[in-house]
């Protein structure tokens, strides 16, 4: 007497004799026989429960779960993904039967696609200064024309400038200077006792 596959090995080896023609009917078989899928991963738990390297690969092939035994990084992750469709069954169920999982076909599918569909959404990352950033509407500060001319030309230009500048602001330009030399001019002794 043979032992009948379980639905989960079939499903497994299905996806590894995948081809493009194959990977389509994976959902369809998924979605029909995802109630034995989930009961085949609370077997195999069962069956590895506690259990570590050969005891576990003995038990797991005499078990029929023999494509999961194995020191393999891809049995590792396929006996992980097993236990993870085991501890969210209600969820991942759901999930096939809503058609969220149409598109997977492999156990280490069902586990990574329940992970993208229970992820909290990311923060989108905020752009640097220059980077595609929407005005804010503030205005923006004009370069400095570039001065030509002397040296004696350029400065009575700029304070030319400064004095408009604060004409239309409404500061009293005359007074600021005014203080300004007043505050420069103090004795040197104040000063200190001011710092």
């Amino acid at each position: 007497m043979t032992k009948q596959k379980s639905t989960l090995v079939k499903f497994e080896n299905n996806h590894m004799q995948a081809t493009m023609r194959l990977e389509n009917s994976q959902g369809k078989y998924l979605a029909e026989n995802i109630n034995a899928i989930v009961s085949d991963c609370r077997a195999f738990l069962k069956v590895a429960n506690g259990l570590r390297g050969d005891k576990r690969d003995a038990a797991l092939s005499a078990a029929g779960f023999g494509m999961f035994a194995g020191r393999l990084n891809a049995n590792h992750d396929k006996r992980s993904a097993i236990g993870y469709i085991v501890a969210n069954a209600a969820d991942i169920v759901a999930g096939v039967k809503n058609g969220d999982y149409d598109n997977v076909t492999h156990v280490r599918g069902i586990k990574k696609k329940h992970q993208e569909l229970t992820a909290a959404p990311t923060a989108k990352r905020q752009g640097k200064a220059g980077q595609g950033k929407a005005s804010t509407g503030a205005k923006s500060v004009t370069a400095a024309p570039k001065w030509k001319g002397t040296n004696a030309e350029n400065w009575q230009a700029q304070f030319a400038a400064i004095e408009d500048f604060a004409k239309a602001s409404g500061i009293d330009f005359d007074k600021v200077i005014s203080f300004w030399f007043d505050e420069a001019n103090e004795k040197p002794a104040k000063q200190t006792a001011a710092m």
